[in-house]
């Protein structure tokens, strides 16, 4: 019995190394749009957890945060509050254009997972002209947004004018109305073209 009680009484001590590490992740990678394997997160969040704690050590021996030294609860609040600025902070280096241009000149690679977040103008918006497969149609709109899934990742174009494959000429139109969109699963495109 006495064994249980330490074991739950040791749990907040265990958590502050696994916590801030994870929430600081999460926050990375909302932020980001950034994949991150499951089986490395658990290492990843438990190292970083122990950097921010080493860092509120340190900010502990400023005075008026002296009162977090020897409580967990303190040092975890802290470590969170660290771990969200670093996150917001590295994210949006991560996410700049310039940064991309580093990647791109040093590495020849960006940091994105995936090929649209190199290739679309999200600021701006992108026109797009989308071959559909099986389809006797192609679709030219403009880039609305885009949820990425997987295979079931799907693409919203707004101003959507459907043509035909066969002598191009239109089928639907729904240019200059912003307000009709139109979603695309992804894996039913044959190719895209991309016009920035």
């Amino acid at each position: 019995m006495e064994t249980i009680s330490q074991i739950l009484e040791n749990i907040p001590v265990l958590l502050q190394y696994y916590l801030p590490g994870l929430w600081t992740i999460t926050v990375f990678k909302y932020f980001c749009s950034k994949e991150i394997q499951t089986e490395s997160q658990t290492i990843l969040a438990c190292v970083v957890s122990y950097v921010l704690l080493s860092i509120s050590d340190l900010l502990s021996n400023i005075p008026f945060l002296g009162v977090i030294k020897n409580s967990v609860l303190g040092r975890s609040g802290i470590s969170i509050i660290l771990g969200t600025l670093l996150a917001l902070l590295v994210s949006s280096i991560f996410c700049a254009k310039w940064f991309s241009k580093v990647m791109v000149t040093l590495f020849h690679k960006t940091p994105n997972d995936n090929i649209w977040r190199d290739v679309l103008d999200l600021t701006h918006g992108s026109n797009l002209k989308l071959y559909i497969r099986d389809a006797n149609y192609y679709i030219i709109g403009h880039h609305r947004n885009i949820e990425e899934k997987g295979d079931d990742s799907w693409i919203v174009l707004t101003e959507f004018i459907k043509h035909s494959k066969d002598d191009n000429r239109v089928i639907e139109t729904h240019d200059g109305k912003e307000k009709d969109m139109i979603a695309i699963r992804l894996s039913d495109v044959e190719y895209a073209e991309i016009f920035n």
